[in-house]
């Protein structure tokens, strides 16, 4: 079973992000508007956005849920171990399920009649996910 984990920068990520921008806002300021104008104003904007992004990444709380982070989906550990109570503990090869297989079989088909692999790669790899199960 899969779920989604929202993963946030790491403070010291933030923070270095929140020192570039800052720099590009002083170089904003101080050289490209009074050099190049409108165009200026544009990188100027931009580095602020960068600068206040950073900011919220950095001071951002763990319980806080924002819009400064991403999802990434994950296995959930019981399920790949065997369950809370189980001594067992399976590889995700191990447990993964016909539909899986069949799923990976069905792409290197697909790859093989699209030409983007060899009939020796195809044959390899068919071979190396059969002997999985």
């Amino acid at each position: 079973m899969r779920k989604r984990v929202t993963v946030k920068p790491s403070k010291a990520s933030a923070s270095f992000g929140l020192f570039v921008g800052i720099i590009f806002c002083i170089i904003g300021v101080v050289i490209v508007i009074p050099t190049f104008g409108l165009f200026g104003l544009l990188w100027t904007a931009i580095a602020v956005g960068i600068t206040v992004m950073n900011w919220k990444q950095y001071s951002h709380k763990p319980e806080d849920r924002d819009m400064y982070g991403y999802e990434v989906a994950v296995d959930d550990l019981e399920t790949v171990s065997g369950g809370a109570g189980s001594h067992r503990k399976e590889s995700f090869e191990e447990s993964e399920t016909k539909e899986d297989i069949q799923g990976r079989l069905e792409l290197i088909e697909q790859l093989y009649q699209e030409g983007t692999i060899t009939r020796e790669e195809y044959d390899l790899k068919r071979q190396q996910i059969l002997s999985e199960i």
